[in-house]
């Protein structure tokens, strides 16, 4: 199965965090891709509950720091919490993004 190694970057291009992300479908949406990294993401976080959740999405209650994230409460974290909060406008009026049309045009191209 394909994976995708995931590398978040400061904006002047400094790798803050680099890891794999393993047992992607053949074929997968933007939007799908997502979901998956705030499941790996939350499944990490809640193995160890630091003090900090580093991650896509920030949790209800919890402060924006320097280090990540700082709930007020330690506590595991929902996944599909995350994923539900992590929607990006676009996706409230039921529209691809950029990324997913992309995609699907490359597909497409690929198929005649």
């Amino acid at each position: 199965m394909p994976a995708v190694t995931v590398r978040d970057e400061t904006t002047s291009g400094r790798a803050i965090d680099t890891w794999l992300l393993p047992g992607l479908p053949e074929s997968i949406t933007a939007r799908e891709l997502v979901r998956l990294r705030v499941r790996e993401e939350v499944a990490r976080y809640n193995s160890a509950t630091p003090e900090y959740f580093r991650g896509l999405v920030q949790p209800i209650d919890a402060e924006a720091t320097l280090n990540g994230y700082r709930l007020r409460q330690r506590r595991k974290l929902r996944w599909e919490v995350q994923a539900q909060a992590g929607r990006l406008p676009h996706d409230v009026h039921g529209q691809a993004s950029g990324v997913e049309r992309s995609a699907r045009t490359e597909q497409e191209a690929g198929q005649r």
